[in-house]
């Protein structure tokens, strides 16, 4: 890597004639990290409600016009360090902003917008500057917002209650974390609502604790809900913020906050109104207001999509059971009791195991 520069006159080796401009907050004016309150507890000085990570991604053409929107926002200290998987060049600013640039298969660039630069910058200033991106031809591929509670310590509790319950909605799977020390400290709680894999992802934790040195922070005193949108429902959400007023903001986080998951009795799919959810929750979605995110309909699969996928997944198992001359219904019937053995499934995920499953046969 190469250490940190001051106002570089070659950016990416090509990159000559930056309009160098002072950045939002000079040296000795950023927000302070915590402001001391009532009983000594520590709250932070930023926002309730906010972003926590913007990445977007844009064409080749648009690169020289993204450098020419970030280089006044964030000055011109930055490093080069090596690029992620799949591109050619990689920066990263002193603030946390990384950009990767020629994506070996189209040449496109990657922007990665860090959680301390989000915030700040806040949202009245990130909302232009998402306005530019889009006008340049960007996509959004991730975005997390977050809603900070402070003298709630009871949420995590009363939502992994709510989890054992059965009451959870919008998500199919939950995953408490407990993290103490040796001498029964906390250093960590909360609990994830969701797949890591989807496109929508609910943290709760608490921020305190996180932020604490390990066995000396107080639990419950300081909480943050994150919410982490991806891909269509990432840009469905930039776009909204973009076209909003500065004034509407924090209530468009806070409906986005509220939008992916609920609380509410009853059985799985029955038509459920507000007054059936847990207090709890009725109490945190107070004043919130429906938000559409949904994805698009998909488009209906055609002939030609349903032949590609044979010739993709059918094709390689049926050539298989060829080969080693085997009824292709006995082997998925070998293949289901297999499955079954290993994992308690009789559901056949992959067919390359298909035709492991006939080799071995074989």
């Amino acid at each position: 890597r190469q250490p940190f520069r001051r106002h570089p006159n070659d950016l990416f080796g090509r990159w000559s004639g930056c309009r160098l401009t002072p950045p939002l907050y000079t040296a000795g004016s950023e927000p302070q990290e915590t402001t001391t309150i009532g009983d000594a507890r520590t709250r932070p000085s930023f926002d309730l409600y906010g972003i926590d990570w913007l990445s977007f991604t844009g064409p080749k053409e648009a690169t020289d016009d993204v450098l020419d929107r970030v280089l006044p926002m964030e000055g011109c200290d930055f490093e080069v360090v090596p690029p992620l998987k799949g591109y050619a060049e990689a920066v990263r600013f002193e603030s946390g902003v990384r950009l990767d640039k020629l994506e070996k298969r189209t040449g496109r660039w990657r922007l990665d917008v860090q959680g301390r630069t989000c915030t700040r910058h806040g949202l009245d200033r990130l909302s232009p500057f998402i306005g530019d991106l889009i006008g340049f031809g960007a996509k959004a591929t991730r975005v997390d917002i977050r809603r900070d509670l402070w003298g709630w310590p009871t949420l995590i509790d009363e939502v992994i209650g709510g989890c054992e319950r059965k009451t959870l909605r919008g998500a199919r799977q939950w995953t408490p974390i407990v993290q103490r020390t040796c001498e029964g400290d906390w250093t960590g709680h909360g609990v994830y609502l969701g797949s890591r894999k989807s496109d929508v992802l609910v943290r709760l934790y608490d921020k305190g604790l996180e932020q604490s040195e390990p066995g000396k922070g107080t639990k419950g005193i300081w909480l943050r809900w994150e919410v982490q949108y991806r891909d269509e429902r990432a840009d469905k959400l930039v776009q909204m913020i973009a076209a909003r007023e500065p004034a509407q903001l924090h209530g468009l986080i806070f409906d986005a906050c509220v939008y992916p998951i609920d609380f509410v009795g009853g059985t799985r799919g029955q038509s459920l109104d507000r007054g059936d959810r847990e207090p709890f929750w009725q109490e945190f979605c107070e004043g919130s207001r429906a938000l559409e995110l949904a994805l698009d309909p998909r488009t209906p699969t055609t002939f030609a999509g349903h032949l590609a996928y044979i010739g993709r997944m059918l094709a390689p198992f049926q050539a298989a059971c060829t080969e080693h001359g085997i009824d292709p219904r006995e082997a998925i019937g070998i293949y289901l009791q297999f499955a079954h053995e290993r994992d308690g499934t009789r559901k056949a995920e992959h067919f390359p195991d298909l035709c492991n499953a006939v080799k071995r046969f074989r």
